[in-house]
Parts: C-alpha cells; structure tokens; sequence
C-alpha cells in the first residue's frame, strides 16, 4: 500500500484494484483449483503485476515475442480479423503450437481480447479447437465496431466510445482497415458530463 502521507494517483489506484482480483486466486480458502493469473504482456504494468503476483502460476499473452500466447501474421479486413496464435502454455509441446485464427470482429484491439479468452480458455484445459471455433463464432459486439450492412457500397461501423481517448482509439483501429477515405460522424450528448464535448471534437476534427 501507498504511504499514508502520499496521494494515490490514478496509476496506483488503477494498479491497486487489479492486483486486489488476482489476490483473490491467492487466498487459501479459494476452493477453485487450477488457478492461474492471465496477463498481457504488452501493457506497461505487465511487470508491477507480475512481481505481486507470487503465490499462483502466471502466463502472459501480446504481440510481444516473450508472451506464451503471442499473435502474429495479423490480416485485417472490413469483414473479418485473421491471425496465428501461437501458444507455449499448459499442454503445449516443448517448440508450442501453432493455431490458425479467424474472428468475424474488427481491429487489433480485438485479436488482444481473442489472446486474453484463449490463453484463459487453454489454461483451464479446453480443447484448442473449440477455442478455435468459439472465438471465430462470435458475430458481433453491439457498439464496439459494429457492423452496419443496408447494402451500400461501402462499410458503417457503430461504435459507442464516449472519451476523447476511446474515440482517437476506435478512429486509429479504423485506419488500420483497408480503406480509401474514412467519414466520422460523431455526437457527444454530454449529459452527464460536457467537458467531454471539446475533447471529444477535436480528436474528430484531427
């Protein structure tokens, strides 16, 4: 815990309240077996959660080459994601293996979540190949990229980010698409909170 005479920061709180989840795994009264900490090897506080994670095995995923499930040979198109997920983890031969991957959902962001589902999926013993089909069966998730299709010529995606920093995200994972040009429209109610509004305006205009 922080010293009592030091603020927390958003960072610390953040680091704080995820490391309390895989805590939980420690615990000796947790009746569960087969536990194991998932993490993305990617995210700068890999190595802050990996130090307070001690007591329970641990496995990683990312793009990074040291991640027991790692991605690479990513394809993305406007209709589909593909990528080999390779995978060094519980029950994997001593060189790994090799999974081939098609998801119906769009953008990097989501080969990072299919890493996340799987490495968890094989670590709790399911079999790779309805990994496999399990992530490619998933259609859609309403508001994260969501596909429009009325039969124009051309793709709408919906999205529902509502921060400057989730919009600039979602507009970056669109131009990694094969595209010619690519139209914002956007709206920022602000009910709750109009601050957003410029912000949110800006990462549109740029």
């Amino acid at each position: 815990p922080p010293p009592a005479d030091r603020k927390t920061s958003p960072t610390d709180a953040y680091l704080e309240a995820k490391t309390r989840l895989f805590a939980l795994l420690e615990r000796p009264d947790a009746l569960k077996s087969g536990k194991t900490a998932v993490l993305n090897r990617d995210d700068p506080a890999y190595a802050a959660f990996r130090h307070r994670i001690l007591a329970v095995p641990c496995v990683s995923f990312g793009f990074s080459p040291e991640a027991d499930y790692r991605a690479d040979a990513v394809v993305l198109s406007q209709t589909s994601t593909m990528f080999n997920l390779h995978a060094k983890g519980r029950g994997a031969p001593p060189g790994g293996r090799r999974l081939s991957v098609r998801l119906r959902l769009l953008g990097e962001h989501n080969v990072m979540n299919a890493l996340a589902a799987a490495a968890a999926a094989l670590e709790l013993g399911l079999d790779e190949r309805a990994v496999v089909e399990g992530l490619g069966a998933l259609e859609r998730v309403p508001g994260r990229l969501d596909p429009v299709d009325a039969g124009q010529g051309f793709a709408v995606l919906v999205d529902f980010a509502h921060t400057a920093a989730a919009l600039a995200s979602v507009l970056a994972a669109v131009k990694r698409l094969p595209h010619r040009k690519v139209y914002t429209v956007f709206g920022c109610g602000g009910d709750r909170d109009r601050t957003k509004r410029a912000p949110m305006g800006v990462t549109a205009a740029e």
